[in-house]
Order: C-alpha cells, then structure tokens, then sequence
C-alpha cells in the first residue's frame, strides 16, 4: 500500500496547529503591532486610489468559516465589480471573466487586497499563519469531493498560508487540500513565523514589481499586443507575424531569473528540444527547425531552476494551431539552430495539462503565478 507523504522540506517545518493558545495569542498580537503600523500608509494609500478608480464601496466584507467551522466577515480591498459574488458564489473567479475592478488585477496578483485582514487577525478571528479562510458554500461542496478537507477547520484560518504563499488561486483543490492536511498536523515553530511574514512581503514586492514593469513598459506594451494576444487563436483569429528583435527580450528575462525555459515536443516518432518563446494559461509559442504537422501532440515543458538545482517537467496534450516559416536570414542568434542558419517555423500551440498536477507546475513555475517559487 502506497503511503501519501507531506511536501518534502529541509529540517522542522512550522504547522498550523497550536499548543498554548494564550501565548500564541499574545505572540499574534507582537507581530501585530509593527506590522499594522507599517501597512496603515498603505491601507490608507490604497482606500484613497480606489476610491477615485472604482468608488464605494472600496471594501469587500464576506462571510467566511474560521475555527470549528465559525462563520465570521473577512475584510479585503474589493477587486471585483459589484455583485460579482452571484458568479462566484462557490467556485473561484474565472479566467478572463470581466469582473475585475480597473485595480483588481494589481490588487489580486500582489496580494495587497489582503491587507484589511489584519484587522481579522486584531480581533483574533484570524492567526497570521494558517490555512486560508474558504466561504461556507466553497467549504461544503469541497468536503464532499476531497477525503480530510475539514481537517483545515481544527485550527484558526490565517492571514498567511504555506497554498497561498507556493500555489495559485487556481491550484487544483485536491492539491490544496493535501498541503492543508499536512500543516495542520504539525506543530506552530514561533522563531519560524517572522520568517515567513518576510519571505510574505518579499514575495509581494516581487509580484508588484513583475506587475507593474510588465505594465508599465512600452517594449512589454509593445510585445503583449503583437504577440500576447495567444487566446484569439481558439476564435480563428490569424496572429502577426513574430518580430524576433522583441522575442529576444523573453529570452533574455527568463535567464535573467535563472531559469532556463526548453519544450520538448513528441511527435509520433522523434522528440526535439526547442526554446519556448511566450505562454499563457491557454497557449504557449516556440521555434523549431523541425516541421511539425498541425494537429494534436504530446508535448513537455522543461524548466530548470538554476537557484535551487530544480527541473520542472509539466506534460500537456497540444494542438498545433498556426505555425509560420521563418526564412534562413534571420541574424538573431536567439533562435539560431543547430546548422547555424537560423531558419525554421514558428508555431503557435493550444494546450491542456495531461493532470492537475501538471496544471500546477504549468501555472506556479512557466506562468509564474504564485508568490514565492
């Protein structure tokens, strides 16, 4: 019988659960106190920005199952527009959905909406550190699905949790539920907490910075909308033509984060190595020297993480789409083969993960959608 193990971690990891609830509580109200004085410029910042962008109300509060199952109102900076909660009453927000509020993106990605929150943790409905809060129709149709999802119901929810921190908002449950399980059976480490508050904050900073200089930038501007643009492929819609002075720059930033981004596509009977040029949550595009016929292929995506020594492998069924020939002339040496000519196809390809786990990886690591890798 194969036994289910916990995410593997180097030396004592610092759980969910608490065993002198006094001092805990005490411990909660010390990390408290700085942080809350350090977040009110910002909260109070942010309050007068989405005033003017969106107007009121500016917060969201929504009903949420603490400890034992306790239903409190959770506070958030609203990032959707009003009365988007009949659609997403028990499922998450859906990709491309049009409900999000001109900020709410920003707000979501950088996890800023999360600040009024604190206020939970003041009056104690909420630790620093614990699973995330789910609404009571989320929590009833999950149980049902997935074997110990109320375990996370035997601590207090929290502010900050390890699903939220290495994961998406659009992991699969199952996934969730699993770290959850795990965490919530092991003990709080409270040295460990200060740790992760600012591995927290780091890893905020980073995704307003990749936010907003992906925004902000007109060489980005530029090549998002020539070439971002992957999802009108499944309305027939014919793409431009790549510019590879532009493509270079993703090849580029990907080794400027260390990573080194390869698609391996199996074909029947041949397998190439290829460099993937751009991806979204629907399509991915890369060059190849090797023709490849349209239609349906098993493909893999490889990264390697040069920081952690870590190779990523997702696997997804795809279907080329749109592929375009690119003459031999071409003088970037991004996309030079292995004949040094430079000559080849460029291809576009509509993909589903082969699993939910593989959608994850696609979605934590290619998509870099989480807040800490």
């Amino acid at each position: 019988m194969m036994i289910q193990r916990g995410p593997r971690r180097c030396g004592r990891v610092s759980g969910y659960l608490v065993t002198y609830k006094f001092f805990y509580r005490v411990w909660n109200l010390i990390l408290l106190i700085p942080v809350l004085f350090a977040a009110l410029p910002v909260i109070s910042l942010l309050y007068v920005i989405l005033f003017f962008t969106q107007g009121f109300p500016v917060f969201y509060k929504g009903r949420r199952l603490g400890k034992d199952k306790k239903p409190f109102d959770m506070y958030k900076f609203r990032t959707l527009v009003v009365g988007a909660d009949k659609h997403t009453k028990d499922c998450v927000l859906p990709v491309r959905s049009g409900l999000e509020t001109p900020l709410g993106k920003f707000l979501r990605e950088s996890r800023l909406d999360e600040l009024p929150q604190l206020f939970n943790v003041l009056k104690g409905e909420m630790n620093f550190i614990g699973p995330r809060p789910v609404r009571p129709e989320i929590a009833n149709k999950a149980a049902d699905k997935i074997k110990n999802y109320d375990i996370r119901f035997c601590v207090t929810p929290g502010l900050v949790g390890y699903t939220q921190l290495f994961m998406t908002h659009r992991t699969p449950k199952k996934i969730r539920a699993r770290f959850n399980s795990y965490f919530c059976r092991r003990k709080v480490i409270f040295w460990k907490e200060p740790l992760i508050l600012a591995m927290t904050i780091m890893g905020m900073i980073r995704k307003m910075r990749v936010f907003l200089w992906s925004r902000f930038s007109g060489f980005i501007k530029k090549e998002q909308s020539e070439n971002r643009q992957l999802t009108a492929l499944t309305q027939k819609a014919a793409p431009l033509k790549p510019d590879f002075k532009e493509k270079r720059f993703f090849l580029s930033y990907s080794l400027a984060e260390k990573k080194v981004v390869i698609v391996s596509i199996t074909d029947h009977k041949f397998t190439c190595a290829c460099v993937l040029s751009d991806i979204d949550d629907n399509t991915f595009t890369f060059f190849s020297s090797i023709p490849l016929s349209e239609g349906d292929s098993r493909f893999l995506l490889q990264m390697n993480i040069a920081s952690s020594k870590k190779q990523i492998k997702a696997y997804c069924f795809g279907t080329v789409v749109k592929k375009e020939m690119i003459p031999g002339e071409s003088e970037n040496t991004d996309v030079k083969t292995d004949n040094g000519s430079g000559s080849g196809y460029f291809y576009w390809v509509c993909y589903k993960p082969v699993s939910d786990f593989d959608f994850y990886k696609i979605d934590k690591y290619f998509l870099n959608n989480s807040i800490l890798c």
